[in-house]
Parts: structure tokens; sequence; C-alpha cells
């Protein structure tokens, strides 16, 4: 019998009541949430240079870094260190903030110092200088890091303003516009093609500082489509989704970068001697994964931002997303600007009068605003985490949905479900709270990606199909359906609904071997699989039976 001593008394106590089934999954569930399962924590490296800093200046980060920190939950928390390429003063580098991790000046990818193998999860660039670039031997750092499952986010802004920083790094550099292009240039600072985005705030006219107004550009979202017979949905890209439902705003700026899609995915780059793959082939042998444009930005036209040349109305690709995990390598999303993320373009210029000097704060609607975009931020930290760590992210969200929302007790009677003797309405029932109380809490999105991970082991190929962001051929959407005959969402709540049911059954019957062994993530995911399994069966006999009356109601 294994000891427990290591254990607080408050623990021990715990884990014995989960041994004797002593009721505390009903009870008190939310307990056993941290002792048993402790939060994912996602390293997040965010790195400068030039006249960006991390601290409160209007060309500061800080609101982003507060965003990230603040975003941590009961199942994740994001653990934030920040470099600098430069040696910055004042509060450029948080000085009196406690709550961050590691903090490097004169940073360089190639120092094991600077960069220790293993020490991050992801890394966001944040370039404004424009000359060189990155020499051989951090580049060659920089792509291990990616090719190893590392994510990356990166952003500059107008003409070549973060070319230094990131116009060389693999899948980086082939996303967006790191350079003036065109003629006339698309990414000028005053030019009339210039990518402007500010809307008319508060002024007669149009000024430049309308960027620190609490109105927002509006961005177009592209639209994926799940279609599989005649079951069909429309969803934004994951970075766009939220608990409130599309994320279709950004901050505003008088002349943004651009993003872009590869024009050869067929290259390899080689630093410092070694050889990288750009974009390697899928790993399940579907379709090779491709960067895409998720967002487009308009230029109204006639804008001319406090004296700039009157615009040509056109649009740009705002977003950039490259799902590398299905080619064994880390996630890449790049942005048009950093006007996105600094102060400035948030909580005001401190130099300008009211509104204007608060920002998005400056209204209610803006605040609504705010939160729209902070959210992807958060997106971005969770959606270019390494695998093994969106995993775990799922497995804490589904435990969540047990130990706090109550998912089973709030649908069924019985004090105890028995999976393989529910009824498909008791398992519909209980998913749809669950997935209900999931999607506040993240999003349509990221609930839809929790189910079709857990059938995918089982229905890959339906699951392909289904999969809205698959990169594989789709048929194309067949528009609107005046009835809504049939809703593909019911697969998703059945199937949750039975991983729900399993995962309370399992871990009531944990033993103390597998609770202190460190097994129970593994317990976790046989659980999740088997729920999801049997659920999946009872949904199709279901979907048969319905489809059968269907027939006959017209044969009549």
């Amino acid at each position: 019998m294994p000891s427990f001593d290591h254990l607080t008394l408050e623990n021990r106590e715990l884990l014995d009541a989960v041994h004797r089934r002593d009721h505390v999954l009903r009870d008190a569930p939310e307990k056993l949430l941290v002792p048993l399962f402790p939060r994912c924590t996602v390293r997040i490296l965010l790195v400068a240079d030039g006249g960006l800093t991390f601290g409160s200046a209007d060309f500061g980060l800080r609101t982003l870094v507060k965003t990230l920190q603040g975003g941590s939950t009961l199942t994740t928390r994001f653990l934030v260190s920040i470099a600098h390429r430069a040696a910055p003063g004042g509060d450029a580098m948080l000085p009196g903030d406690a709550t961050i991790a590691n903090r490097v000046t004169g940073f360089r990818f190639d120092d094991a110092a600077d960069f220790p193998a293993g020490a991050y999860d992801q890394v966001w660039l944040f370039g404004i200088d424009s000359f060189g670039d990155l020499p051989d031997s951090e580049l060659r750092a920089l792509a291990q890091f990616m090719d190893d499952g590392g994510g990356v986010f990166a952003t500059g802004d107008h003409a070549a303003l973060g070319k230094r920083l990131c116009g060389k790094v693999p899948r980086v550099r082939s996303m967006r516009h790191w350079d003036s292009f065109d003629n006339p240039d698309e990414v000028s600072m005053s030019g009339p093609r210039r990518n402007d985005t500010n809307r008319r705030g508060h002024d007669l006219a149009s000024t430049f500082d309308d960027q620190s107004d609490d109105i927002p550009q509006k961005i177009q979202w592209t639209p994926y489509s799940t279609r599989v017979g005649i079951f069909e949905a429309v969803y934004p890209h994951p970075l766009l989704c939220g608990p409130k439902g599309v994320i279709d705003v950004m901050p505003d700026h008088p002349h943004e970068g651009e993003c872009r899609t590869p024009d050869d995915l067929d290259l390899d780059v080689t630093f410092d001697g070694q050889t990288f793959t750009e974009y390697p082939a899928a790993v399940d042998g579907g379709a090779r994964p491709e960067p895409e444009v998720i967002s487009t930005s308009t230029v109204l036209p006639g804008t001319t931002s406090s004296g700039k040349a009157a615009t040509e109305g056109h649009s740009f690709g705002g977003i950039c997303a490259y799902d590398g995990h299905r080619a064994g390598v880390g996630r890449v999303v790049t942005d048009a600007t950093w006007h996105h993320f600094i102060n400035i373009n948030l909580v005001g210029d401190s130099g300008a009068a009211f509104p204007k000097n608060v920002g998005f704060l400056a209204s209610a609607a803006g605040q609504d605003h705010l939160d729209a975009i902070k959210t992807y931020y958060r997106n971005i930290a969770t959606w270019i985490s390494r695998p093994s760590l969106i995993r775990c992210m799922r497995r804490r969200w589904l435990w969540w949905l047990v130990a706090h929302s109550r998912a089973i007790e709030s649908v069924a009677t019985a004090s105890r479900v028995d999976l393989r003797e529910a009824h498909v309405s008791l398992l519909f029932g209980i998913g749809k709270h669950a997935r209900d109380v999931l999607g506040r809490s993240t999003s349509s999105c990221q609930s839809l990606r929790i189910v079709l991970d857990l059938i995918a082991p089982h229905l890959p190929t339906l699951v392909r199909r289904f999969d809205p962001w698959d990169p594989g051929p789709k048929r194309p959407p067949r528009g609107p359906d005046p009835v809504p005959w049939f809703d593909p969402t019911r697969y998703v709540d059945i199937v949750l609904g039975g991983a729900v049911v399993a995962m309370y059954e399992r871990l009531s019957e944990a033993s103390p071997e597998e609770i202190e062994s460190g097994k129970l993530d593994e317990v976790m995911d046989e659980a999740l699989a088997e729920g999801a399994r049997v659920a999946l069966e009872a949904a199709r006999r279901s979907a048969a039976e319905a489809m059968d009356e269907l027939k006959a109601l017209g044969d009549r």
C-alpha cells in the first residue's frame, strides 16, 4: 500500500475520500481540481527590439502582458517572461512586477543563458528595427525551437518595421510582408495605397490620433465551413472565436503592415549549416497544412488621417495562421501590426485629451471592444501552445466541467449515471449543458475542437471531413438551409456528454495507487476515449432511426 506521507493532511483526506467514493465528486468536486490536476503551465517569452518596450509608455506592451497574466484560469497558467534586444531603462522591463518569470536585456537566441533549451513553449516577436537581419546562429536556434513544436507569434508595422527581428525567420518570413512592395507602395506611411484602418472618432475630421479613441476598425473574418452529408456549420478561425461570439474588431491605425500567404511552399532554409523544411507534409497523410489569411482589414476611401494623402479603398490581410501541429512542427501566427497590441492603441495616448487619453476605456462600448481584443491575445497564447499542452488543457477543461458546473447533476435525476445504460437523450442533455458552460468560459470553437479530438481516434475520416479547420478539400457550402432539419452539433453534444459521464465514473473509482503514481492523466485519457466511443455509437444509432422515420414519412 503506497504512503501518502509526503502530501498535506487536507490532500490525504481528499484522496482517501475519493478512494472510499465518499461523494466528494458530488459535494465538493472543485476542491479536487488543483490537488489532483495541477494547472497546465504555458511558458511565454515576449521579445522586442528598438523603441518597443514592455512598460506603460505609449509604445509599451504592458496591457498585453497584464492580459496574458490575467488570462490564467483554474485549468491554465500563462507564465510570462520578457526579453529585449537592447537594454532599455525606466519601466521598460516592468521592474516592479514580481509576476514576470524572467527578464533578459541584450537578448540573443543563440545564447543558452538567454534562451535555454526547453525553457519556453512559445515566442512572441515584436519588431521595430528595419535594417539588418538576425545572424544565422540565432535563426538556427529559433528554427530548431519551431521544429521541436514551439509556437511563434510575430508582427511589425508599416514598410520594413520589424524586418531585422522577423524578416528571415522560417514561415514567419513568408506569412507577412516585411518590406515595402508594389508601386504604389501598399505598406507605405503616407501614400494613397497605405493600409490606413483609422475610423473617424468623435472629431469632425479624420485625425491621426483617432487610433487612440474607443472606436475600433471592423474586420472581416474568414469563414470555415464544415459539411458532412446534410450537416453544415460555419465558424471563424479559433483565433477569432470568443465566449461572446466572433471577434470582429481590432484597434485601428493610419499605416499598418500586411499579412500574406507564401508564393512557394516547397522551400528549404539553411542556417549555420543546418537545413530546415519550411512547410513539411502532414504527419497523418492528409493535405499539407498551409498558412491562411484568417481576417481581412478594410481601408475606407478618402481617409486622410491629419493631412496624409486621401486613401484609395482596398482590403488587405490582417492576420495569418499556420497550423504546424498537423505537420509535426510548431504553429505560427502573424499580425499586420503591433499597433493592435501596444498601449497607445488600447488605453490611449498619454498626451491627448479625453477620450483619446484613455482609449477603449472611455465608454462601455469601448470596454466591450477591448474585452474582445484581449480574448484574441489569449486565443493566440492557447492556439500556438505545444500539442502536449493543448491536450493538458483539454483534460483540465473537461474535469472542470464535472468539478465546477455539475454538468451531470444539472440534467440527470439519478444520483449516478451509467454510461452504457444511459439513453442517448440523457447524454445529449448532459453534453449540451456542458458545452454551453464550456462555451461561455472558452468559445464554441474550443468546445468543438475538444469533441473532434475525442472522436478522431475512432472516426478519423469523418472528423477530417467534419473539421472546419482541416486543410483538406471540402464540398462548397450550399448556402443557408431554409429549415434547420439537421443540426451537426447534436453529435458534438452527445459525444461530449458521454465523455463527461465516463470521466466522472472513472475518477470516482480511481485507486490510491493510480492517484499517487501520477497516472491520472492517462486514466482520464482512457475514460474520455471510452466515453466518446460509446456515445458516438449511441448517436449513430439514434440518427439512423431518425432518418428511417423521415424516409417513412416521405413515403406516406
